[in-house]
């Protein structure tokens, strides 16, 4: 998803679209430059299996030269969280192959447990989609600070259910805007919606082929689902 929101401030959508981004990391210009926006959740990773972050550093570098020589070549399988698992367990295999040092029965472990459907790549992978969305809500809010979306939405994630008048306060502390009582409930309502189809978008981004069902599956697999409750699509 590029770093422009695709709705204006005065257009919201009135469903979420699981398959309105058709554009597949496949058909990336740059496969170095995409690869780039997972960067968190894939040092994350390399540190617990490298914990020297030079080593982390120099496997990065590593992948990034391959990416930019070679792209992702033909060894698509499905969906980027496979295919950055699959470059993340080569890269910890060359780095010890080119110090000359056995790999470690340790690291040997560790290794096979960062299979591409692992609980902590899969929440290594989630966090980072989350972020992603999270930052698209928070740009389109900038757009209009008079309807602060995201602020209205960050608050009701992190800190419950608070009264309305305890929302309005809080919105208003971190933004110097007071919503009014009876624009609080749309707003809220209208960031949920908004929330979702960037984080669809986001999904969709990740896989091969982005149908609604695949979408569907991977926002299922991710364990993303309770962004969906109530949320038309």
């Amino acid at each position: 998803m590029s770093d422009s929101s695709p709705f204006s401030t005065d257009t919201s959508p009135t469903s979420v679209n699981l398959a309105r981004s058709s554009r597949s990391w496949t058909q990336a210009e740059s496969a170095a430059g995409f690869i780039l926006r997972y960067l968190s959740p894939m040092k994350s990773l390399l540190m617990e299996i490298l914990p020297a972050e030079a080593d982390t550093d120099r496997a990065l570098k590593r992948l990034l030269t391959h990416l930019v020589s070679a792209g992702f070549g033909q060894k698509h399988n499905g969906n980027l969280r496979q295919f950055v698992a699959m470059a993340i367990r080569s890269c910890v295999k060359s780095h010890f192959a080119e110090s000359k040092t056995p790999l470690p029965e340790a690291v040997q472990h560790q290794l096979a447990s960062v299979g591409n459907d692992s609980d902590r790549w899969r929440g290594l992978w989630r966090d980072c989609l989350l972020q992603r969305a999270w930052r698209a809500l928070e740009r389109l809010e900038h757009q209009d600070l008079s309807r602060p979306l995201f602020e209205l939405l960050w608050i009701t994630e992190h800190e419950g259910d608070l009264p309305t008048a305890d929302l309005i306060r809080r919105v208003a502390e971190k933004t110097q805007i007071e919503v009014p009582v009876g624009r609080v409930v749309p707003l809220l309502a209208e960031a949920r919606m908004l929330f979702a189809q960037f984080l669809a978008d986001e999904v969709a981004e990740t896989l091969q082929n982005p149908d609604v069902g695949a979408v569907h599956a991977e926002i299922a697999f991710l364990q993303l689902e309770t962004y969906y409750d109530g949320v038309p699509l």
